[in-house]
């Protein structure tokens, strides 16, 4: 079975003792169900814990009860709200409905009965109400009552009573529906209720009937209705405070609502406190650590607490920034060490400031604007603090304490320090030059130059200088070409051939005047065996086309190139045929050229085919072969 607790405040029953001082008010009786087992329980007002309750559980219609509970012990007191008496175990709850009937006892012999303090559905059925009070007034006050229902509320009324007591002040008050809200298995049902009662303390009580005519009653909490009071003239002397000028006098009147002054009022702001004086005045010292101070005008006699809020201007106090780095010059990648110390000014001049936060930034030399956050530090008790910091790039880096005014007490402040960082760099995909290389001609290197730990976007060195450098002896370079890298870092560099030698790339370095300071870089040295060209001219096979068996002869000049064209004297040749359809040549013969050049072999005709010359080269001369001449043999 589902949890419900039904909730009733009965009239006042006559004692059956004579005694005058017992006098207790049933404030409500409730019943709750769970799993078909009852526990009732009942909040008493002017009743003392030594009082005795008894619960009977009756059916209704039934004159005897079917469970009897003597000696219900005390539970609990609520301030200002009276006790509680409770059943420790359930009761087994029978069909239909049953009252909760219960009589109040005290040692002395005073009695009193109520009938139906309660009543329960089982299988359930949902009856509830609940008032929602004030506790301090100083004008009329309306009470909102909760109404549960699984079936018509066929009256509700409120009536207002005298704190503790049965002593109605005033008349019925019908309370006015101000919404309905379904739900599944019941109905909520808000009503209001407005009173406008003489300065006293008051309870109210709210009864709903059901269907059946029986009745759920509450009643609230005590409801003081008090006089108005008034914090008037308040001023602050100084006007101004701060951290290391808190104190300040306020001073002011208290006064009823006709500007009367009220005497022997306690006035407190926080701990401080004193009392009006006859003309109402006051004079209270005060720390000010906010830029207002709350009085209040505590409550007496039948005047209701009053509070106020005067303005004091919070001054912050000046605070200084120094920041140091661990070094001027850095590599990104590095982690450098950023410290400094945090000061703030008092009465004797600038102390350590400790136990703050300091916030350290970055800003991108290459990225104008763009601010990069590097971590955070808290000063120690000498206001120094340190960060380790892994250096992005060429910038400035910022220490700001209290950016924003976070705290209003104190100024912000910062300091920088600017790091000059290089950017490492290295030439990748290297294209090594060719060897040999001819005398005078081009010798060819690429690559790609980049930074190492720079951001994706500033990897490729841009518009870089590149040099060709050559050496003959591995040691000492100089300069044979010069190329610019791309938008991707490449480059492709030239520069003649003249000698044996060592050749490699090399990437200068760029200043801040290219975008950041990156470090010069070169490439591994290649070994480049510069040789003298040579050329075969004048090659021919004739005659064409030629009778088969007859004899065919080739002929041709070589030279060579040292500075100008001359010819190449005494030069071994190889002469090679390649005969029709096929890939492959075959050597034929060989031969020396002249102290002209010229050389002529002869050989007889046999098939369809092409004819070149060859030189195999030396370790002077490059070699080459001749274009190739195709004789048609009949």
């Amino acid at each position: 079975m589902s949890l419900f607790t039904v909730v009733a405040l009965l009239p006042l029953a006559s004692p059956a003792s004579a005694e005058a001082a017992f006098a207790p008010i049933v404030a409500d009786a409730s019943i709750t169900v769970k799993d078909g087992k009852a526990t009732p329980q009942v909040r008493l007002l002017s009743a003392t814990a030594d009082a005795k309750v008894e619960f009977r559980l009756r059916l209704k219609g039934a004159t005897e009860p079917y469970a009897v509970v003597p000696d219900v012990p005390f539970g609990y007191g609520i301030p200002g709200q009276g006790a509680v008496w409770a059943r420790q175990s359930p009761t087994d709850l029978k069909p239909g409905r049953t009252y909760l009937d219960l009589t109040v006892s005290d040692p002395s012999g005073g009695r009193l009965d109520v009938p139906q303090a309660a009543f329960i559905d089982s299988p359930a059925g949902v009856f509830t109400v609940s008032g929602l009070g004030v506790r301090t007034v100083t004008s009329a006050f309306t009470i909102t009552t909760v109404v549960a229902h699984s079936g018509p509320v066929s009256k509700i009324v409120a009536r207002l009573y005298r704190r503790g007591t049965a002593e109605q002040v005033g008349e019925d008050v019908v309370p006015t529906l101000r919404s309905t809200l379904k739900y599944s298995t019941y109905t909520r049902s808000d009503y209001a209720a407005a009173f406008d009662p003489p300065v006293g303390d008051y309870e109210v009580a709210i009864s709903a009937w059901d269907e059946q005519g029986d009745v759920r009653t509450t009643r609230t909490s005590v409801i003081s209705r008090k006089l108005v009071q008034r914090l008037v003239d308040l001023r602050s002397d100084p006007t101004w405070t701060d951290v290391n000028h808190p104190d300040a006098t306020i001073t002011g009147r208290v006064v009823d609502p006709a500007g009367q002054p009220l005497s022997g009022v306690t006035v407190g702001s926080g701990a401080p406190r004193t009392t009006t004086a006859e003309d109402g005045t006051f004079s209270l010292n005060v720390k000010a650590t906010q830029d207002h101070v709350g009085v209040v005008a505590l409550e007496h006699g039948d005047y209701a607490e009053a509070s106020a809020q005067l303005a004091v201007e919070r001054r912050p106090v000046n605070t200084r920034m120094i920041i140091t780095a661990s070094t001027a010059k850095a590599h990104a990648g590095d982690t450098i060490k950023l410290s400094g110390q945090l000061d703030v000014a008092d009465l004797a001049g600038w102390r350590p400031f400790p136990g703050r936060t300091v916030s350290l930034f970055f800003w991108d030399g290459a990225v104008p604007g763009k601010e990069i956050p590097a971590g955070s530090a808290v000063t120690d008790a000498n206001g120094r603090y340190s960060v380790n910091a892994t250096v992005p790039g060429n910038g400035t880096w910022i220490a700001r304490f209290n950016p924003a005014l976070i705290d209003p007490d104190y100024w912000d402040s910062s300091a920088r320090t600017d790091i000059r960082a290089d950017f490492a760099t290295q030439i990748l995909a290297v294209g090594k030059p060719a060897s040999p290389a001819a005398y005078r001609s081009s010798v060819t290197m690429t690559g790609q130059v980049v930074r190492r730990n720079a951001p994706s976007a500033q990897v490729p060195v841009r518009n870089g200088f590149v040099h060709l450098q050559f050496s003959a002896d591995g040691k000492n370079w100089v300069n044979k070409g010069d190329a610019s890298t791309d938008a991707n870092g490449r480059f492709r560099v030239s520069g003649l051939a003249s000698a044996d030698g060592h050749w490699r790339a090399r990437f200068e370095g760029n200043t801040p005047s290219h975008g950041s300071w990156d470090d010069p870089s070169t490439t591994a040295s290649f070994y480049v065996d510069t040789k003298y060209k040579t050329a075969i001219t004048s090659f021919d096979a004739s005659p064409e086309p030629v009778k088969k068996g007859r004899t065919l002869t080739v002929k041709g000049k070589i030279t060579k190139f040292t500075g100008a064209w001359q010819p190449a004297a005494g030069a071994a040749l190889t002469i090679y045929f390649k005969p029709k359809g096929s890939t492959k040549w075959k050597a034929m013969g060989t031969t020396k050229s002249d102290r002209n050049g010229r050389f002529t072999k002869a050989f007889k005709a046999s098939a369809d085919g092409t004819w070149a010359a060859a030189y195999a080269g030396s370790s002077t001369y490059l070699g080459i072969w001749s274009a190739g001449d195709y004789v048609d043999v009949r």
